[in-house]
């Protein structure tokens, strides 16, 4: 059997398997694992075992990501293959049209879904820090990106190959049920975020987008240069600028030498607009039972 029939004979399987189950999100792993096409990896992977960076285990990962701790737990089964890595900060994690080789885990770092526009705008429509991951597109049978995700702040992210991730999902009802609700609080994230882009302002989403970072990292000190704050709020340098210089003036960050520290987190928070609380809450609704 030549290659394209091997394709086409391996996807027919695939499809003939996710309609038999009823189209659940467990038989669309298996449709992704029956592909004849596998997502191949760009850097080294070690067992788990071996996986350290700067000292981090894989233990040490899943105590910072507790979407990945109580995924592990879930599972039947755990994964033989992944690793820690690190990329640079606006650095691309894959662009629309790439294999969607890995999921990924953020540890102490955050990854933002871009998208861009053809005249070379762009602005953030979702991040996920260590309360979630990024990956959703693979488990619903997906194979190449549709967005570009890059890192958005410093930090460790634990991935694994979306093949082992669909093979430890399988037959696990307590993973499913995880992904689907946070499949439902993604969904719900970025329908926010269009509301939150076109109703409040740049200042209100710049310290929602702070405290949020804040959160994440369990620390008032953030790494964040300008171009990057732009980047994702989708506005220009100067803007983020005179948001910083209003902020300071109200005593509740300072900003030096790309390092943003807060100050005073009430008024921080009095600055942010409602989505801040909303998602705080829809994420405790949705998911915090089951970590």
């Amino acid at each position: 059997m030549d290659t394209a029939c091997a394709t086409s004979h391996c996807e027919e399987k695939a499809m003939a398997g996710a309609a038999a189950s009823h189209r659940s999100g467990l038989s669309i792993a298996r449709a992704w694992l029956a592909g004849a096409f596998i997502p191949p990896s760009t850097l080294s992977v070690c067992t788990l075992a071996d996986i350290a960076m700067d000292g981090m285990s894989t233990e040490a990962a899943a105590a910072h990501n507790r979407f990945l701790r109580a995924l592990l737990r879930a599972c039947n089964s755990r994964p033989d293959r992944g690793e820690v890595v690190e990329f640079e900060p606006d650095q691309p994690i894959y662009s629309a049209g790439d294999s969607l080789s890995h999921v990924y885990f953020p540890v102490r770092g955050v990854l933002a879904i871009i998208v861009q526009l053809k005249d070379g705008g762009s602005a953030e429509a979702l991040s996920i820090g260590n309360e979630g991951f990024i990956g959703l597109p693979v488990w619903l049978g997906q194979k190449k990106s549709t967005e570009q995700v890059v890192q958005q702040t410093p930090g460790e992210l634990y991935r694994i190959p979306a093949r082992v991730f669909c093979r430890i999902i399988i037959g696990s009802r307590a993973a499913e049920r995880l992904l689907k609700r946070f499949a439902i609080y993604s969904l719900r994230a970025g329908y926010q975020s269009t509301v939150c882009s076109t109703y409040h302002s740049v200042e209100q989403r710049a310290a929602r987008w702070i405290l949020t970072t804040a959160d994440r990292a369990r620390s008032a000190d953030i790494e964040l240069g300008q171009a990057l704050l732009a980047h994702m709020l989708g506005v220009r340098r100067p803007t983020v600028s005179e948001i910083a210089s209003s902020l300071q003036r109200r005593g509740a960050i300072t900003y030096r030498r790309k390092m943003l520290t807060i100050l005073d987190r009430e008024t921080l928070e009095a600055r942010a607009c409602e989505c801040y609380y909303e998602m705080r809450g829809l994420y405790r609704e949705q998911l915090e039972s089951l970590l």
